[in-house]
């Protein structure tokens, strides 16, 4: 089996409101494009995923992909996942983390139909269904997170993410309110969108451990090597 073409098919999200995780993922609302990407081969099986979201439009992505990495797809066989991937991940300074992951999962899809499995299946099936939480956007006011983390906790959600509103010491006091709201036994997060240095982080760590948070996620930037 060989790769014989690599499509994306545009459209248009609509509808979607306008709101912020945090001040660098803003969300402008209105309509954002996505693509699917397909990988087609000799046999006839395809493979698919999607690139795009709500926060970053396909086509920032989409002509790095058919530019530079289709061109390394095509005549290889599908199959070969991990040798495929690692000239995938040669060129992600060229397109981007976004791109190789989107031809990842498509090459995944593709071996999935190709074997009649599912994808767990073929990775083990090490579990059959996992927890999921709900994750908020950046609020104003305390009182919003305590309600919409209350809203989610009687629906049945077992667990809470915020996305604060910084600066930090304004975070903490957020996790202390939504902690006092769902009691002691609701497992909560933080999500700081990259927004702290060292220092910083350290102190809302720290209170975050007093209040019993599952994770600490992204208090720092990924390029921020130093901390």
């Amino acid at each position: 089996m060989k790769i014989t073409d690599v499509t994306l098919t545009f459209f248009t999200w609509e509808g979607l409101p306008q709101i912020s995780y945090g001040p660098r993922i803003p969300a402008p609302g209105g309509s954002s494009l996505l693509a699917l990407l397909t990988i087609l081969t000799d046999d006839g099986v395809t493979g698919n995923s999607f690139l795009g979201s709500a926060v970053r439009s396909a086509d920032i992505d989409g002509h790095l992909l058919i530019r530079t990495l289709k061109p390394l797809l095509v005549g290889q066989d599908p199959l070969d996942r991990e040798r495929i991937g690692q000239k995938l991940w040669a060129n992600v300074r060229a397109t981007s983390v976004r791109v190789v992951g989107a031809v990842d999962v498509a090459l995944w899809d593709l071996a999935g139909k190709a074997a009649n499995m599912p994808i767990h299946q073929m990775l083990g099936s090490y579990r059959r269904s996992i927890p999921a939480y709900t994750s908020s956007p950046a609020y104003n006011s305390e009182s919003e997170y305590c309600e919409e983390a209350l809203l989610y906790k009687s629906r049945g959600v077992q667990a809470y993410k915020i996305h604060p509103p910084h600066p930090w010491a304004n975070d903490v006091s957020v996790c202390q309110s939504v902690r006092k709201a769902v009691g002691s036994e609701y497992r909560l997060m933080l999500d700081a969108t990259w927004s702290y240095d060292y220092q910083t982080a350290l102190r809302v760590g720290r209170a975050l451990e007093e209040l019993q948070f599952y994770w600490f996620e992204d208090p720092l930037s990924e390029w921020d090597i130093y901390n």
